[in-house]
């Protein structure tokens, strides 16, 4: 496939998929860009895995359009599946072949692949490349389906929980060899519930919840415009007098309930004026803290099932 700088690696268009009465997308719209990594989160249920299957080839939308560098699984399905790589959250190999075995049998499937030996390596499976599957930690068949995946050099990888099953070595292993692939050019969609393996390696993010796009930008955009760079925590040893507060502090909000936490992009700022407030009223304090905002509040935030139940965005 010739590649050209203007061509889109992926471009989704409206993409809608049911399960019977259960809608799993719902006019999905998004495009990557050549050689960046984007991340796709969302809760258990979002659409996640299933946009994966779709922009895969492995399932058929109910409605819209998929087109990978222009083409279309309809009209160009063989040149497209040489030209993507795919690695499922849940994948199932012939556990008797040797992982040698097993990268040598899926490099047979293209006229082009990657030399085997130094894939073994970057991966960091070479020392275990006699060793059947069957005898494999998870991780360590994670590392193969990964290896699987892009054996034939792809130019679009599809990562669907990559870091399943890994230990924190493996882990940083798999996250430096995705990041270089990256720096060869290779586009990646990663879908991931890891929030810190998304900032370290993405450089967008999507957020999906109940099939539908609520979100999307850099990490620091999106902590920004829907958390905040900072969260604020406090709490009034007697919450009775938080109107005394209030008055005083207009952008405080109406309700005072325990803990309080407020995302804001001028957290420090805010804090001084707070610290200034309660100490200029004689206000008891049993908590004051600011922190840095992260991926978490903003997909939380934007799911509207946050984990921090109390916190009010501005």
């Amino acid at each position: 496939m010739k590649q050209q700088r203007n061509e889109i690696p992926l471009k989704v268009m409206n993409l809608s998929k049911s399960y019977d009465e259960v809608k799993a997308l719902k006019g999905l719209n998004f495009s990557l860009k050549q050689g960046s990594c984007v991340g796709l989160l969302g809760p258990n249920g979002a659409g996640k895995t299933t946009t994966c299957h779709l922009v895969s080839g492995l399932l058929q939308p109910d409605a819209g359009e998929i087109l990978i560098h222009g083409m279309s699984f309809k009209n160009s399905r063989q040149e497209i599946l040489e030209n993507i790589g795919i690695q499922l959250q849940e994948s199932r190999f012939y556990e008797k072949y040797t992982v040698k075995e097993t990268f040598e049998l899926f490099a047979s499937f293209y006229r082009r692949h990657r030399d085997i030996r130094e894939t073994l390596s970057e991966l960091g499976l070479y020392e275990k490349k006699d060793k059947r599957l069957s005898a494999l930690s998870g991780g360590e068949k994670q590392r193969v389906y990964l290896g699987c995946a892009l054996i034939h050099d792809p130019q679009l990888l599809i990562l669907d929980e990559p870091m399943t099953s890994l230990d924190p070595s493996s882990q940083k292993q798999t996250r430096e060899f995705i990041a270089s692939l990256k720096d060869q050019g290779k586009t990646i969609l990663l879908c991931t519930h890891n929030m810190s393996e998304a900032k370290r390696l993405c450089d967008s993010i999507l957020i999906l919840d109940q099939g539908e796009l609520i979100c999307q930008g850099s990490c620091d955009e999106l902590i920004e415009k829907i958390s905040g760079r900072n969260i604020l925590s406090f709490s009034l040893r007697n919450p009775e007098e938080y109107p005394k507060l209030k008055k005083l502090l207009h952008w405080l909000p109406d309700e005072v309930v325990p803990n309080q936490e407020l995302g804001l992009n001028d957290g420090v700022e805010k804090a001084e004026e707070l610290s200034r407030a309660m100490k200029n009223l004689n206000l008891e304090v049993s908590k004051l803290s600011l922190r840095e905002a992260n991926l978490e509040d903003v997909f939380f935030k934007a799911t509207g099932r946050s984990f921090h139940a109390n916190t009010k965005f501005r």
